[in-house]
């Protein structure tokens, strides 16, 4: 892979990490609107940050994003993590699943890696 690129994804999944994290939303409605804390709780956000940060720091650690099974392998594991976490918390509803998987896409096609619903969905309970 070609240096500055790999910089390049580099960058912009350290900012998806630091910025752009569906939990990151959550908690500012946890903390602003009322009507969210029946829905959130401190511990599942941070159960799911934790996850989807880990997600990234495996991938960050990756020498090739070209290595499919290891990419899935990463992925499974964080999707079998939230389901986990769900299943405690029930805090994945329909707008949080969509975010949830909006953001898992957005960091596999950072490292152009190439997937489809099925790859997502075949783990996913929530």
């Amino acid at each position: 892979m070609e240096k500055n690129r790999h910089v390049e994804i580099r960058e912009k999944l350290n900012m998806l990490k630091h910025q752009c994290k569906p939990t990151d939303v959550w908690e500012d409605l946890l903390e602003t609107d009322v009507l969210y804390q029946d829905v959130y709780t401190d511990e599942g956000i941070q159960l799911i940050s934790t996850s989807l940060d880990a997600f990234i720091d495996n991938i960050l650690k990756l020498d090739s994003y070209s290595d499919s099974n290891e990419v899935n392998g990463m992925l499974k594991t964080l999707i079998l993590e939230l389901n986990g976490i769900n299943n405690e918390s029930d805090l994945i509803g329909v707008e949080e699943r969509e975010q949830l998987y909006n953001f898992i896409c957005e960091v596999l096609e950072t490292i152009k890696f190439e997937y489809d619903d099925a790859t997502i969905d075949k783990y996913r309970m929530w």
